[in-house]
């Protein structure tokens, strides 16, 4: 399986057809150990560079060309619903073990 062919596929919601996506889900997180929620929104030019670790919930918005290092969680605070994910920006350098919890906005070229 190619990681490429999973993000691309994380984004069929947004073409209102989730099924691929939530078939694959349990197999990449088997394989990459990477676990990305099929609602998040996933911009174009994504490099998971080491993907090993990384957590990607459910309402976190990834911007196009943003570069995601080893052991990265983008959480949520523990709420049960509503905008609890964080939202990456275009162009971002999120560093290894770096955990970005809750509705917060890292703007656009952030290192």
């Amino acid at each position: 399986m190619d990681m490429y062919m999973y993000v691309d596929s994380i984004r069929a919601p947004a073409m209102e057809d989730d099924d691929e996506s939530l078939a694959i889900n349990p197999r990449v997180s088997e394989v990459f150990a990477v676990d990305i929620h099929p609602g998040a929104k996933i911009g174009r030019g994504i490099l998971l560079h080491h993907a090993t670790g990384v957590v990607i919930g459910e309402t976190t918005v990834v911007r196009d060309n943003v570069s995601i290092l080893h052991r990265v969680a983008l959480g949520g605070t523990g709420k049960q619903c509503g905008n609890r994910h964080p939202k990456i920006g275009d162009g971002v350098l999120i560093g290894a073990g770096s955990c970005i919890l809750g509705n917060i906005t890292i703007r656009e070229g952030v290192v």
